[in-house]
């Protein structure tokens, strides 16, 4: 009688064998993947050893107080949240969605134990540059204590609302831009402010803390004394008057240096519409 052919003859086994390991195989990974997930595959994923997820899915690294998804913002305005991230620092990134980098800064987060969020603020006073759209994205992000230690983001679509009028020019100096050394020249970097009765002060207050994060990657710098001091100012008929303590003679050593400095200030607030004109003092002294 002659022999039946069957699916598990020897020719065929190694091959059935084959398959049904690579299959256990795929269902293990899918396993790991879904409980590493938490359960929840639709909405996080893993990319370059980043974890991203948004605001309302539940996690044990950063979690969002405010602002709210959707919420309407104007600057000044706070965000808040708790952490429990290696090196206790949560980094705040918000861009358009246009892809505009709007703010970035590491901020602390303090408090925080090993079996407790520790918490985080940070006023945002003014944006890096102007938003392209009113749609924008705050994304946190913080190292997981977890073994491996992979970075975890978290994103909150939000609005924004920044009138033209609220944008302002800080002027600071920038050595890749004076290609050909000139004495004095400053170069203008985009700000944006709420337009308030205080308006004015947050952009002398802006200049005086000089460039952020971005704006110092693009090489710009200021020559103001870090340690300088603000006395006073005021507007009178169109004229900023502004006045330092003694630090600020610090700078005047240099004339080139000194000419740099007060171009920075008399540019910046020259470029309000309500300033005409810019004296500059010492403790009272005008400077020539």
């Amino acid at each position: 009688m002659d022999k039946k052919t069957t699916f598990f003859d020897n020719k065929k086994k190694p091959f059935f064998i084959a398959l049904v390991a690579v299959i256990l195989v795929v269902v293990v990974i899918l396993i790991w993947w879904f409980v590493k997930a938490d359960g929840k595959l639709t909405k996080t994923s893993v990319d370059d050893s980043i974890t991203k997820t948004v605001a309302d899915e539940p996690n044990d690294v950063i979690r969002i107080i405010s602002p709210e998804a959707g919420e309407e913002l104007k600057p000044p305005f706070v965000i808040e949240g708790l952490a429990n991230t290696a090196n206790d620092v949560v980094t705040i990134f918000i861009q358009d969605d246009r892809g505009t980098l709007l703010f970035k800064e590491e901020v602390p987060v303090t408090g925080r134990t090993d079996d407790k969020f520790g918490s985080f603020s940070k006023t945002i006073e003014y944006l890096s540059a102007e938003p392209l759209s009113g749609n924008i994205i705050l994304e946190l992000s913080g190292r997981s204590l977890a073994v491996g230690g992979n970075i975890f983001a978290i994103s909150l679509p939000l609005r924004i609302n920044v009138a033209p009028e609220q944008v302002a020019q800080i002027f600071f100096a920038n050595d890749d831009l004076n290609t050909n050394g000139e004495c004095g020249k400053v170069f203008p970097t985009g700000r944006t402010f709420l337009n308030s009765d205080d308006s004015q002060q947050k952009v002398v207050d802006a200049l005086l803390a000089g460039p952020n994060q971005q704006e110092i990657g693009q090489g710009f710098f200021s020559y103001l004394p870090t340690d300088v001091q603000l006395n006073k100012f005021i507007v009178e008929g169109g004229v900023a008057k502004i006045d330092f303590n003694q630090s600020f003679e610090a700078v005047l050593t240099d004339d080139c240096q000194a000419e740099s400095v007060k171009q920075q200030i008399i540019e910046t607030l020259k470029g309000l519409p309500e300033i005409s004109g810019v004296v500059i003092s010492i403790d009272g002294q005008i400077l020539e």
